[in-house]
């Protein structure tokens, strides 16, 4: 099976949202507090929604993509509140990072895979 542009969008959310599952229990075993448990549960949620809907991503379906989408604004406009919260004097480069790359993987969900028509119309010219 040859990898495509979609097969590679949906390993990277199925690492995203195993990545925002992992975030919690790592700051949980590391810190105490009510401010922890806050922050695991913040980024908890949306970790649970993005697996829910990778499941519906692989099998392409419609929900899957809205959930997916959905889990990972919650997670974008958590990050980008944790930004302008200290001001714009005292950025955060680490989680400057860790915004930008949830804001790629958002915006790689707009991308249109590749038309029908365009595949069978390339793949023609190629054995030709």
């Amino acid at each position: 099976m040859k990898l495509s542009w979609i097969n590679f969008l949906i390993l990277v959310q199925l690492l995203y949202a195993l990545t925002l599952l992992g975030l919690p229990i790592y700051l949980l075993s590391r810190g105490d507090g009510w401010g922890v448990i806050f922050v695991s549960a913040a980024m908890g949620c949306p970790g649970i929604l993005a697996l829910i809907g990778w499941f519906g991503l692989r099998r392409r379906k419609r929900w899957g993509w809205s959930l997916v989408l959905s889990a990972d604004l919650v997670v974008l406009g958590i990050l980008t509140y944790a930004l302008v919260d200290e001001g714009w004097h005292k950025i955060d480069w680490g989680l400057l990072g860790i915004a930008v790359i949830a804001a790629i993987i958002t915006a790689a969900l707009f991308i249109p895979p590749l038309p029908r028509w365009r595949r069978q119309s390339s793949s023609s010219t190629l054995s030709s």
